[in-house]
């Protein structure tokens, strides 16, 4: 069973793997895994497919804005619904196979922030940041990094905020 989780499995794209983990608990324990999901990602850095392209729209009937992607490599020529919100959106950075989304506000308090992987759809609303009065010539940006810890080899992304006056940046 080791070869399918270490050889096959992880040659997949991501959006193929998620049906693999209805299959049994033990195939969802292992692709949810960090590991897997590493040696997955190293996979889909290393080859050609999966070229994937987000992009963001508003619908100003429904007043909805979405994000969609669209598969380069396939010969589907329709965009996937990937995330959509009644809230105003922005695309503030992406790193790799990641977009951080700014949706809402700031100056009404309804500012949040979404880390999403379009390839999988799977999305996770960041904690709400304290509010920063962005009046007064005070701007926030957002950046994301990927670090490596030097001691356990482990491999993470971070959400940055900038806090600045306009007028010292």
């Amino acid at each position: 069973m080791d070869i399918i989780f270490t050889s096959i499995l992880p040659k997949l794209p991501a959006k193929s793997l998620n049906r693999f983990k209805c299959f049994a608990k033990s195939f969802l324990a292992e692709i949810s895994s960090p590991e897997f999901i590493k040696l997955q990602h190293k996979y889909a850095l290393s080859s050609d497919a999966n070229s994937l392209l987000a992009f963001l729209s508003y619908n100003e009937t429904d007043k909805k804005a979405s994000i969609y992607t669209y598969n380069l490599d396939s010969l589907e020529h329709h965009p996937t619904l990937v995330y959509s919100s009644l809230e105003s959106m922005s695309i503030v950075a992406s790193l790799e196979d990641l977009l951080l989304i700014e949706c809402g506000a700031a100056g009404n308090g309804t500012l949040s922030l979404i880390l999403l992987k379009p390839s999988t759809r799977d999305y996770r609303k960041l904690p709400k940041l304290r509010h920063v009065d962005t009046e007064n010539d005070f701007c926030v940006k957002y950046g994301m990094c990927h670090f490596i810890d030097d001691e356990s080899g482990d491999e993470d992304f971070k959400v940055i905020r900038f806090d600045c006056h306009a007028n010292q940046a």
